[in-house]
Parts: C-alpha cells; structure tokens; sequence
C-alpha cells in the first residue's frame, strides 16, 4: 500500500519526485510490486529523470513477470532516452534478451515463479497472492509430469 503522503498528494513536480524516489527505493529493497504501483503514477513527460522512472519500471515488470510492460518500459528507455546512463541501457539490454527465451508454463517460467515466490516470502508475504503463486507451480508440475507419464506410456522417450 502505498504511503498517505504520496497517495493524497496533488498532481505535480513533487507528487512526481516523490513517487520516482519511493518507487526506486522500493525497486532496490525488491519491493516490486508496490515500486511498480508508484512508479506507474509518473507521468514521463513529468518525470524528473526518465531514465530511472523506465529502467526501475521495466525492472519491477520484468521480475513480476509482466512481459509486455516490461518490452514497453525498455523500448522507451533504449529509444526514447538518449542520455540514459550505460549501466541502465546494458542492463535493459539484458532484461531484453532474457525475455526473448521466455515461453508460457516451461520450466524456466516455473523456475521464475519459484523465485518470486521466494522474494515474496523473504519480505513476508505468505498471503493470498503467495499462496496462489505456488498452487499455479504446483498446477503446472502434475501437468508436466502428467504429460511426461503420456509419453511414456504410449511408446515416447
């Protein structure tokens, strides 16, 4: 939940500034869904550093697994942002190109959600959403071993 101050702010230069800084601060800590939820409240234009609203957002949607947003986020930054610090492009870059292998419910996307998982249980959060996180793993594994049985009952590898 994001903090009064900034939820009850006026649209403007500080609502702004203010939002990229607890969005980065969060990004940092791995707070990701609550980093993204501020950072989503800039407006680029607006923004006092747009370099670190898109690389700290692509950051958070890439470990959230939010591919799409994640694709916009560093198509903006590598094209829209042409003073972008390096370690952001390379980085962006990188996030990029580990989303190109990503395929629906193979093994890799249950190893990321497995990971997130994890980060949301390192900060505490067993709740609802964890819980269903891991019944979705749980889900996809029978499927896997499932399919595997198939094949080997009808004559496969």
């Amino acid at each position: 939940k994001l903090p009064e101050l900034l939820s009850k702010a006026k649209p403007g230069f500080f609502k702004n500034a203010l939002a990229l800084a607890y969005g980065k601060a969060l990004a940092g800590r791995k707070v990701y869904e609550e980093a993204h939820e501020a950072l989503s409240m800039v407006k680029p234009e607006d923004a006092a550093d747009p370099a670190a609203l898109f690389f700290h957002k692509a950051v958070c949607e890439h470990a959230l697994m939010f591919k799409d947003g994640a694709d916009k986020s560093i198509d903006r930054l590598l094209v829209d942002v042409g003073d972008s610090p390096e370690r952001y492009r390379m980085v962006a870059a990188l996030m990029h190109f580990d989303m190109l292998t990503w395929q629906e419910k193979d093994l890799g996307w249950i190893a990321r959600k497995m990971s997130n998982i994890q980060r949301r249980l390192d900060l505490k959060r067993g709740g609802k959403e964890t819980q269903k996180q891991q019944k979705e793993v749980l889900v996809r594994l029978d499927e896997m071993i499932k399919e595997m049985e198939n094949q080997q009952k009808s004559g496969g590898a």
